[in-house]
């Protein structure tokens, strides 16, 4: 009786093909109200935990990089621009006399921030899809699948790369 249910076991189960590796660890990015969140298996990464987790691909690591250096510039321009045009306007608004050299000068600064915060969005996305993309790849050279079954002789396992 044992063999009997070890054979249908065998056959249940045998022609079902397991892997050895499943992609778990991609990273996900939403942006949410001018802030990206970064996550990982349903958990929220700050910033330093994401790139800790970007050090195992080069060139993904570099790319955020590259987006932490533009959002950095692009906030420093921002809030230097609307310092720029904000005092002069609120001079003006208290009775004195507004110095438009600066407003002019603010205006520029932010109109430099915002292709600037754009840019590092699109290099924040780009970097979590080359980590993904390199996931995929190594999965796919990684994968191994165990199939069993019967032939002539008896039982068969086969472990397939």
């Amino acid at each position: 009786m044992k063999k009997i249910i070890l054979a249908f076991y065998i056959l249940f189960f045998g022609f079902s093909s397991s892997f050895g590796q499943t992609i778990t660890d991609t990273l996900s990015i939403k942006k949410t109200g001018g802030k990206y969140e970064f996550s990982q298996k349903n958990i929220k990464l700050s910033l330093q935990e994401t790139k800790d987790a970007l050090k195992t691909n080069e060139v993904a690591y570099k790319e955020f990089n590259k987006a932490q250096s533009n959002k950095s510039l692009s906030n420093i321009c921002g809030t230097a621009g609307g310092f720029l045009i904000g005092f002069p306007l609120g001079q003006a608004l208290a009775g004195g006399d507004a110095n438009w050299t600066l407003v002019g000068i603010g205006a520029g600064l932010i109109a430099v921030a915002i292709p600037l915060q754009s840019k590092s969005g699109k290099q924040y996305n780009n970097a979590v899809n080359l980590f993904n993309d390199d996931l995929k790849m190594k999965d796919n050279i990684i994968k191994k699948e165990i199939r069993m079954g019967l032939n002539s002789n008896g039982l068969s396992v086969a472990l397939l790369f």
